[in-house]
């Protein structure tokens, strides 16, 4: 009778590792589109046009494991550089207000690093 060897909790631990690292690849990703997104020089046509540089700042991402899940939040993360009025800035700039056409910058982004991992799977 053969000799097996079980590798199971190595091989987990080895996956979970990699799939952690390819969610947080696409996160810096996003965060490097949105950031991008976020950064038209002032005077510029396009929009938004970055004026002192909070929203760019704010934008970064988080990643939990939750039970067998990994979560990467990408956006304006409580708390992070001006907390809840760069919250309440970047939702006016990318969803608009009553006197301000919306400047998406941050679902484009998002949009994009999706499509293309969906191409990639295929």
């Amino acid at each position: 009778m053969p000799n097996y060897k079980w590798y199971g909790a190595k091989a987990k631990k080895k996956i979970e590792s990699v799939v952690f690292s390819g969610i947080r690849d696409l996160a810096v990703e996003t965060v490097k589109r949105a950031k991008e997104n976020a950064s038209q020089p002032k005077g510029s046509e396009l929009h938004p046009q970055r004026q002192t540089g909070t929203l760019v700042r704010s934008i970064t991402f988080d990643i939990v494991k939750e039970a067998n899940d990994i979560i990467a939040k990408v956006g304006i993360i409580k708390g992070i550089s001006e907390g809840d009025e760069a919250l309440e800035y970047a939702a006016d700039v990318e969803f608009g207000t009553d006197t301000h056409p919306p400047y998406p910058y941050l679902y484009p982004a998002a949009a994009e690093v999706t499509r293309r991992v969906k191409e990639y799977i295929k």
